[in-house]
């Protein structure tokens, strides 16, 4: 979407959302962050195979194996621009702070199910919350 939309929609709104956590969870951590600095002064957890055969189910383990092997490209500074942009629009056109929490998870690529375990609601609620809150960004670009 590197265009500048006249009308907004929902869609184009949910689309944007979801590039934007794509783009945030593929940037670098920052050398000397907090997880940088207690690195070095935590020990990397050992866990046996039966510990992890009982802890994780056969998806998990795809899953966190998958993300190990994954060579992470750097976003471009458009991909960023636009990030930025669509991370004010959550946090300054949504006025509750819970649905600004299930559109960060539902953008993330967490399934409606997931959302609703962290938020303690219906996945039907929580639907409705992602398209309310994605309406009223798009009214709102919209003007």
């Amino acid at each position: 979407m590197a265009a500048r939309l006249e009308i907004w929609l929902p869609h184009d709104v949910a689309d944007r959302l979801r590039e934007a956590s794509a783009t945030l969870h593929r940037k670098p951590m920052e050398r000397h962050s907090m997880p940088d600095l207690i690195r070095s002064a935590m020990p990397e957890p050992i866990i046996g195979f039966w510990e992890l055969f009982n802890q994780l189910t056969p998806r998990e383990i795809e899953e966190r194996q998958r993300e190990i092997n994954r060579t992470k490209i750097q976003p471009t500074s458009v991909q960023i621009s636009e990030m930025w942009e669509a991370l004010g629009w959550v946090l300054f056109m949504l006025d509750d702070a819970r649905a600004t929490q299930i559109c960060m998870g539902v953008a993330r690529g967490h399934s409606w199910r997931r959302v609703a375990q962290f938020d303690g609601r219906d996945p039907k609620t929580i639907k409705a919350i992602w398209r309310r809150s994605c309406e009223t960004i798009a009214e709102r670009l919209t003007g």
